[in-house]
């Protein structure tokens, strides 16, 4: 009998428990895919990383479209025909526990093509997924000049004006302008001949898809305030990042890149043989190749404080210095020197100052596979007149030539850069593989004295810190070192860090995490995993700093051609 009331017990409870089940929220309310992107397999950009197009999804209920660019690159004129659509590398960024079915490999854009998406519920949803060839849509002024009369003119492309700054002095009934814009984009703003700009209150910025950006010119008798010092937190902004081969600039062993800045252009010396090549700094779009004239193509090049640059040859028994003002003016020679010690000089040059007023320029001696060596050379201008030679025998030190303080082969050249335009004020020295920075002071006699300044990362042997720059901005004083990777398949992409420099003994520490550093950048690679051991072809780079004219702007570049990466970046100091 107490079996039987159990089991009724039992049956009365399961009887209560059947109550219409409660609603489980489910665990996610996200469409569970992302973005998805598609890379060129055919044509010039074939599996290139610059060449993938992402479109970001917000609604399964609508077409993906994968909008592919009129012009590829886009500030080229190369147009993207349908063809270059028909066999699509697709990638997808989804939520853990969704699906694609089937997988997503290459695809015809040309077509619709459709696809089974199971999102982290289990529901099923018909997507398709198709490609479109779109027209740009960048509609902005990029740069703004004025040449004549030579002012300040500001962009501001959120409160959509350009403010041009003017004196009773000033006739703006007459100006000369020159200006970049978004690639392919038009604007009815001549920059020929003479414009009248106190008739032009609005211009209008069209893209190629159509889209427009209509700006007021602002004539301004007041000038636009600056922050006290340095550059303004906040304003830093990438203006482009290229790979070199985009450019016809392989990675090779006998090329030692470098840059310089040259009026509205980023001129890159391959260091070779081959014409330099020049560059829109604000767009990085290629302009052409300057005019070499009977300079050497096989040396570094630099620009001075005013506007010239400075390209030498590289030779052990005639070392020449040629300049230019113009990427289409011919060179003409600056000075001619000797070598004395049997090594070559010209793969490596700085300059800091004015070469028609005061300026010091300075080239390390080159080791090789046969010897080592610890001389330098430099020149102090003064008024424009150019001192005799200063050869110096760097000591306090460990070179490559390891607890020797020597350097050997081209790759660890060693940075010696002129702190101003007074040999007085010291350089900055930094070699491979000790990669400590010394601030070397050099008596006239020659005697030289080696201050450590920054030390390098624990890990510094795999990279080079034998790239600097200065420039004086904004009553700051910056120093700009890349740090070059000599394993790009091994993760040794590039660095950058910016200095604040102003007062040298604030300046320590490990340079990668040093209380001076304003700036620090961690540069990307081109490198495609196809270059040898690690991918070391030579660790060959430069970094440029650029004020300028008008004092509002401070440019930086650097080009590591290990990695295939040239970027550029820009700071202003404008009170807001």
């Amino acid at each position: 009998m107490k079996n039987k009331i159990l089991i009724l017990l039992a049956f009365t409870a399961l009887l209560s428990g059947c109550h219409e089940p409660e609603y489980v929220q489910p665990t996610t309310t996200a469409i569970g895919i992302n973005s998805v992107s598609a890379q060129f397999t055919k044509g010039d950009y074939a599996y290139n990383s610059s060449a993938i197009f992402t479109t970001t999804v917000d609604s399964l209920d609508e077409d993906i479209v994968i909008k592919i660019p009129y012009y590829f690159p886009e500030d080229s004129d190369n147009e993207v025909p349908d063809s270059l659509l028909t066999s699509m590398r697709m990638t997808a960024s989804i939520d853990y526990n969704c699906f694609i079915e089937p997988a997503l490999c290459m695809l015809d854009l040309t077509q619709r093509n459709e696809f089974t998406f199971t999102d982290g519920r289990g529901d099923k949803h018909t997507i398709y997924i198709r490609g479109e060839i779109s027209g740009l849509s960048g509609n902005d002024f990029l740069s703004f000049q004025m040449l004549y009369p030579e002012t300040t003119a500001l962009i501001d492309n959120d409160k959509n004006t350009i403010t041009i700054t003017y004196n009773e002095a000033m006739d703006m009934t007459a100006c000369q302008i020159d200006y970049t814009l978004s690639p392919h984009a038009t604007c009815d703003l001549p920059t020929d001949g003479w414009v009248d700009l106190t008739k032009i209150k609005y211009v209008t910025v069209t893209a190629q898809d159509g889209s427009t950006h209509n700006y007021s010119i602002v004539l301004s008798n007041v000038t636009p305030v600056k922050i006290n010092y340095g550059f303004r937190t906040g304003s830093e902004k990438q203006l482009f990042s290229l790979d070199m081969e985009n450019l016809g600039l392989p990675r090779a062993e006998t090329r030692n890149t470098s840059l310089a800045v040259l009026g509205s252009y980023l001129v890159i010396a391959s260091g070779d043989g081959t014409t330099p090549i020049y560059l829109n700094k604000t767009t990085g779009a290629k302009v052409g190749s300057i005019n070499l004239g009977t300079a050497s193509g096989d040396g570094f090049i630099k620009n001075d404080d005013a506007g010239h640059l400075i390209i030498c040859n590289h030779s052990s028994t005639e070392f020449d210095i040629w300049t230019t003002s113009s990427v289409t003016e011919a060179p003409t020679l600056l000075l001619s020197y000797s070598p004395t010690t049997g090594y070559e000089l010209g793969g490596k040059l700085t300059v800091q100052g004015d070469i028609t007023g005061d300026a010091v320029i300075a080239a390390p001696y080159e080791g090789n596979d046969e010897g080592a060596t610890n001389q330098v050379v430099y020149w102090t201008i003064k008024g424009g007149v150019i001192s005799d030679a200063h050869e110096v025998n760097l000591t306090g030190f460990v070179g490559l030539v390891w607890a020797n303080g020597y350097w050997g082969q081209a790759d660890g050249m060693p940075a010696f850069t002129p702190i101003s335009s007074n040999a007085d004020d010291g350089f900055l020295f930094s070699v491979y593989d000790e990669n400590t920075t010394y601030v070397t002071n050099i008596s006239e006699d020659g005697t030289c004295t080696m201050t450590s300044l920054l030390t390098p990362d624990s890990d510094g042997s795999n990279f080079n810190y034998n790239n600097w720059d200065i420039k004086t901005f904004n009553n700051a004083r910056y120093g700009a070192l890349l740090i070059t990777g000599y394993f790009p398949s091994w993760g040794g992409s590039p660095s950058v860090y910016v200095y604040d420099m102003t007062n040298l003994s604030n300046v320590s520490g490990d340079a990668t995490t040093s209380s001076a550093i304003a700036i620090s950048i961690t540069g990307h690679t081109f490198y495609d995993q196809g270059g040898g051991v690690g991918g070391n072809t030579r660790a060959a780079g430069d970094v440029v700093l650029y004020t300028t004219t008008d004092g509002y702007y401070m440019n930086m570049y650097y080009i590591d051609q290990n990695n295939r990466i040239i970027e550029g970046y820009q700071m202003d100091c404008i009170q807001q």
